[in-house]
């Protein structure tokens, strides 16, 4: 995958996500010392996840937006994580 200049670290995951849903994005240590996957597609989804959960305690976006949040409270990527296929 080439990427450009002024690609965003959201783009690159949603990237990532679509092309490797299933590969092992990180590894987290769990309390009893193993350690858990976390593929692409689940760390775009906690990813948007969190954002949606900042924009429903109020925090404000100035510039570029993660995304939006409809009235029934369902998200939309905005196009901050649209890029080229």
């Amino acid at each position: 995958m080439n990427y450009k200049f002024g690609d965003t670290l959201p783009k690159l995951v949603r990237k990532s996500a679509i092309q490797w849903p299933e590969i092992s994005a990180q590894l987290s240590r769990t309390k009893s010392g193993e350690y858990k996957e976390t593929n692409y597609h689940d760390l775009f989804e906690n990813a948007m996840d969190f954002a949606g959960a900042l924009l429903d305690i109020g925090v404000k976006i100035e510039s570029d937006s993660l995304l939006t949040t409809a009235k029934n409270g369902s998200r939309q990527t905005s196009d901050f994580f649209q890029s080229e296929q």
